[in-house]
């Protein structure tokens, strides 16, 4: 009978109440001067940070060339269902059109999110990913998941 009261504290205690929605963190770039031209084509720049091998801390993190603000964990802010965020270890990103493409390696996956707000499109599964090219509005993912053999 206790085991059973205890179980079912547990369980109660580790329901989730809401999603929680992380704040984005933005941080004013010391010493920036406007690097975009006001009218032009790039208004700002995203970074992916790989983070920790099997620490599951990629983040992606945006830079306002017009203002010089710089956001941190952008991708988790505006994906907040989202539940082991980016992943571990962030490869490559790039834009084709309206949508950019998030290679996380090390958990097997591409995120597709718009280029514009952040805001997932799809997940796509692919073991071992690292780069992303296009052509012909098609996207081509290399992997590194193949048998090395002598």
């Amino acid at each position: 009978m206790m085991y059973r009261l205890l179980i079912l504290i547990c369980v109660l205690a580790a329901c989730r109440k809401g999603v929680v929605v992380p704040r984005v963190e933005v941080e004013q770039v010391s010493g920036f001067q406007r690097a975009a031209p006001p009218g032009a084509g790039t208004l700002g720049l995203y970074l992916l940070n790989e983070g920790n091998m099997n620490m599951n801390k990629a983040s992606l993190d945006y830079l306002d060339l017009q203002s010089g603000l710089y956001h941190r964990r952008v991708f988790i802010a505006y994906n907040p269902g989202v539940t082991k965020g980016l992943g571990d270890v962030g490869n490559y990103i790039a834009i084709y059109g309206s949508l950019m493409y998030i290679v996380v390696n090390n958990s097997n996956k591409v995120e597709v999110v718009d280029a514009a707000t952040c805001r997932r499109v799809k997940q796509l599964d692919v073991n071992q990913c690292r780069y992303v090219d296009f052509y012909k509005n098609k996207a081509y993912i290399t992997s590194n998941d193949g048998f090395v053999g002598w």
